[in-house]
């Protein structure tokens, strides 16, 4: 409670210093809207156990909403909106949510528990499968014109009769309760969502416009004057609809498509739609470092961190990172990594302090959240620059005495190795981080050339190449705006433009003030000890390689000497060290082990 107050307090500051009760008539700052409002983020899908973290959040946003409610006086109703997206722009990443744990998180907004705010859901992309019983539950929703709601079933569907699948009765009335709850959404139409076995019908009476299914129309019919009927949902399909057509059905309060038009039409200040990280969650921080060179055995010695803090329960994940890159592939596994974290569950941060380039750009890209000093630079690494004609970096440097000359660096050998890092980010990376493709290859490619892009049917910006735009399937909506860096120059943002550009959430000067943005203090550093250094060295390909014929040698010897003697010693201590590194490092698992051993009493 004494944190709820605190954030309280300081809310109630902002709002006084931002609406005086004493404007004067004709201050902008009197006409600004002043109703109460939070946001929370439900990234879909949701899996299981993601129910808890949100539920919490929601509770500390209503509590923090009712103080601030009562210390200014205000008897309206407070706005909790929940923004409901899929936490991947891939096709269909809406889909996939576990029907219990958004049961349980729909059953707990239309619970007495929420009833003293009014809960909006903002529907901003096209959502499918279980996830839409988490709009449904709440008393308004807004959706982006052209984001699409519905197609529920989806996620119940038998992969031997997809078209024509039962679904559990217990499934669909639970659909028809949630809807009962709130009647946000016509019973009839929530049904339709889930229900592929029945029609949905369009009706016309005297009693004017209604939805029911096609088993209520005669029943309907005889106490009523049906002026029109039409089916809206034939059978064999699933209910799905537009934010335009839920608008013209009713079921769709508003419509908007960010967040600045989602505070117009709830009439609440814009900045109150900003989400309030310390209301998230009881973080359990950790902070991992990528500094200088990346490396094959860094970036493994990383991933194997980060399982054990998060099989240790941390749920906060930062990445301090001062970088120019290195080892490309091991750069994207490690993204790759932090990437498919369910957002739900784990939160990444990535902290730029100085510079985050070429490849450990991408692992910066990868989080969930990026937040830089305002003159720290996220852009292309100096590996993947192309020499110009008065470089002389192809030159060696002067041979000391006695040594032969190195060779020239091989750029043919960069320029394949970020080919094959750009495929890897356009097929895999892109997708999973939730970012256009063509913006983390850009961060490894200096052909790729990014430009501000805005829809002018939606207005959304978004930062991609030209040939990404051609790709979309409304790419005649995308009008090109300015590029983001100069042709012929590297690609360098600043902390401050990254901003500006939705690139980076937040500029902070230091680490403290990092700490406060998320309400944690003393986050913890982790870094590998000398057995995880170690286990690394000895699964090296090199060193594994050797502790492998070192064993067979032994081994041999010992067959050819009676008696248990050096060799069977030297043969087991290699084998052991051999198949307990590769274990430790995740490369080996029992049955190896076990098959190994066989071949050998064989």
């Amino acid at each position: 409670m004494a944190i709820l107050s605190c954030l309280a307090e300081r809310t109630h500051s902002a709002v006084n210093e931002a609406a005086p009760a004493q404007a004067k008539q004709g201050d902008p700052a009197a006409d600004a809207p002043t109703g109460l409002a939070a946001l929370v983020r439900v990234n879909l899908p949701l899996t299981s156990g993601a129910e808890a973290p949100l539920k919490l959040s929601l509770t500390r946003a209503r509590d923090l909403l009712l103080a601030e409610a009562r210390q200014r006086g205000d008897g309206r109703r407070p706005v909790l909106v929940l923004r409901i997206a899929p936490a991947s722009s891939a096709e269909g990443a809406g889909a996939g949510s576990q029907f219990e744990t958004v049961l349980s998180l729909a059953r707990f907004l239309t619970s007495r528990d929420m009833a003293d705010v009014k809960t909006v859901a903002w529907v901003p992309r096209s959502i499918s499968g279980h996830g839409v019983l988490a709009a449904i539950a709440c008393e308004e929703i807004v959706m982006a014109a052209d984001a699409e709601i519905g197609d529920a079933g989806i996620d119940e569907r038998n992969s031997n009769e997809p078209d024509q699948a039962a679904v559990s009765r217990t499934v669909v009335e639970a659909y028809r309760e949630v809807a009962d709850a709130k009647r946000t959404l016509p019973e009839a139409l929530a049904i339709g969502m889930i229900d592929p076995t029945v029609e949905v019908l369009q009706v016309e009476s005297d009693g004017g416009l209604q939805f029911m299914l096609s088993s209520e129309f005669d029943e309907f019919s005889q106490n009523h004057e049906v002026i029109n009927k039409q089916t809206l949902v034939a059978p064999g399909s699933l209910a799905k609809f537009t934010g335009r057509e839920g608008r013209q059905f009713g079921f769709v309060k508003y419509l908007a498509d960010d967040r600045a038009a989602v505070a117009k039409a709830l009439s609440v200040p814009v900045d109150s739609l900003e989400e309030n990280q310390a209301l998230l969650s009881d973080w359990k921080p950790v902070m991992l470092d990528v500094r200088g060179e990346v490396t094959a055995s860094s970036a493994s010695q990383l991933k194997t961190l980060l399982g054990n803090e998060l099989g240790g329960g941390a749920n906060w994940i930062g990445v301090r990172i001062d970088s120019v890159g290195g080892d490309l592939a091991a750069c994207i596994d490690l993204a790759n990594k932090l990437a498919e974290l369910d957002p739900n569950s784990v939160r990444t941060v990535a902290y730029v302090p100085v510079e985050a380039r070429g490849g450990a750009a991408l692992i910066a890209l990868a989080c969930d959240q990026i937040v830089m000093h305002p003159d720290a630079t996220i852009g292309i690494g100096p590996e993947a620059q192309a020499p110009q004609a008065e470089d002389n970096r192809q030159l060696p440097p002067p041979p000391r005495r006695g040594r032969r000359p190195q060779p020239p660096p091989d750029f043919r050998e960069d320029q394949v190795a970020v080919a094959s890092a750009v495929t890897t980010i356009r097929e895999s990376l892109g997708a999973r981080a939730d970012r256009p493709w063509s913006l983390l290859a850009a961060m490894v490619d200096p052909g790729i050339e990014v430009f501000q892009f805005r829809s002018k049917a939606t207005g959304e910006e978004r930062l991609m190449s030209a040939e990404e735009a051609a790709a979309e399937p409304d790419a005649g909506n995308w009008t090109r705006g300015a590029s983001l860096h100069a042709r012929n120059e590297p690609l360098a943002i600043r902390g401050t433009q990254a901003v500006k550009l939705g690139l980076a959430w937040q500029n902070v000067d230091n680490f403290d003030q990092l700490e406060l943005l998320y309400g944690i203090n003393d986050i913890p550093s982790v870094e590998p000890n000398w057995a995880l250094k170690l286990v690394h060295a000895l699964a090296s390909p090199g060193l594994a390689t050797f502790l492998l014929f070192l064993g067979l040698i032994g081994m041999y010897v010992e067959l050819k000497t009676p008696g248990v003697g050096v060799g069977g010693v030297v043969a087991a201590t290699a084998f052991i060290l051999f198949f307990w590194s590769k274990y430790l490092n995740q490369t080996a698992t029992e049955l190896e082990i076990i098959l190994f051993v066989s071949g050998v009493v064989l």
